[in-house]
């Protein structure tokens, strides 16, 4: 029988919405994951978030490589903060080897916290310039970007920013407008102001216009 929400029972329901999952809440949803439907599949990876990492890596593995796409992505989403021993060579497998886009931008964005958190991280970023130079799509351009941010020295993504303002996905433009914003410096501040003054040129979306305002107003406080 096939559990579904509708199922489920209060019990189960309750463990759903508990703050924090100690090791007889994770045996009990280990016990009914198989019976479980993709609802409450993608409901599991996504509560797993509020556990310990070590104590909840051994589901969020299972979940992880789930038939399904969106209990897959679920799972790699809360593999950010929930990165158990493996998680590291989970992910890149992911990385490499998931055929949904949006997987494999929450696999890429959860790997550069993993590395973000470690001390070896020379795999895992060449890894993701390799996934860069192979031209992806727009998201999976963009989680590269940030999965990049941090663990990089960040000057050197000036250039490759302004590339993504250049791109026809407007929400591609805002994200790398936000990136900007995070690294504005003083040493930096004129060579993204050339930036901003020539996308004003050509834009014409409001979203794009009103964050290009908000880091100009940025950049002017910070040459008060």
């Amino acid at each position: 029988m096939v559990l579904t929400y509708e199922a489920a029972g209060e019990d189960i329901l309750a463990l759903l919405d508990k703050e924090w999952l100690n090791t007889r809440d994770l045996q009990t949803l280990a016990q009914l994951l198989p019976d479980c439907d993709v609802d409450l599949r993608q409901s599991i990876a996504e509560q797993l978030i509020n556990a310990e990492p070590d104590e909840a890596w051994p589901l969020l593995r299972t979940l992880a490589e789930d038939e399904n796409w969106v209990v897959r992505a679920e799972a790699c989403q809360s593999l950010s903060v929930n990165h158990g021993d493996g998680a590291r060579a989970l992910l890149e497998r992911i990385c490499r080897d998931e055929e949904n886009e949006t997987v494999r931008a929450y696999a890429i964005q959860s790997l550069g916290a993993v590395l973000k958190a470690g001390k070896e991280t020379r795999r895992g970023v060449a890894l993701l310039r390799e996934l860069k130079q192979s031209q992806p799509g727009a998201r999976v351009q963009m989680a590269v970007l940030e999965a990049l941010y941090g663990v990089e020295p960040q000057q050197g993504y000036l250039e490759e920013l302004a590339e993504y303002l250049r791109w026809d996905d407007y929400t591609i433009r805002c994200t790398a407008l936000n990136h900007l914003s995070e690294m504005a410096a003083e040493e930096n501040r004129t060579l993204i102001q050339e930036y901003l003054t020539q996308l004003k040129q050509r834009e014409s979306t409001r979203a794009v216009r009103s964050t290009i305002k908000r880091l100009e107003r940025k950049l002017e406080e910070m040459g008060e």
